[in-house]
């Protein structure tokens, strides 16, 4: 792969996307949320096989780190921004990786989505885990990644 170092931050800021705008679609991002994205994600995340060169693998590294911690502030853009520069860096995805690793990349994209939505919902298993405006902006996101990869 033949990305340059941008492209590599805004393809490993798409997971702090997805986890901002679903944990705020219900406007409070609880802590069960925020743990399941810092505890259980990142660490997938940073064994996400990306590429077999030494170059790109630490390239992406620093980025995914810089993307995570910057999350917050990513946060305060709002579901609407967030979801355009979401679209944006998933074209790139599907534009510049190979479809293997571009199709794995947004299969994890989905499974995060679904993980973090479900973190802090639903009433003793009774309720639904997902609200609906969780469900809402999941769609908006599985349309995105439902884009083939080139």
């Amino acid at each position: 792969m033949d990305l340059t170092i941008r492209e590599w931050e805004r393809i490993t800021r798409t997971p702090v996307l997805v986890f901002a705008v679903v944990a705020m679609a219900d406007e409070d991002v609880s802590d069960d949320e925020r743990s399941a994205f810092a505890d259980m994600w990142i660490p997938r995340l940073r064994d996400f096989e990306v590429s077999q060169l030494d170059h790109d693998r630490s390239v992406y590294q620093d980025a995914l780190s810089a993307a995570a911690s910057r999350w917050a502030g990513i946060a305060k853009l709002g579901e609407q921004a967030i979801l355009e520069e979401l679209q944006g860096a998933i074209t790139l995805l599907n534009e510049r990786l190979p479809e293997r690793p571009a199709t794995a990349w947004k299969n994890a994209l989905r499974r995060l989505g679904i993980d973090i939505a479900e973190a802090s919902g639903g009433f003793l298993g009774i309720t639904d885990p997902i609200d609906v405006e969780e469900h809402r902006v999941l769609r908006l996101i599985f349309r995105m990644l439902s884009a083939p990869a080139r």
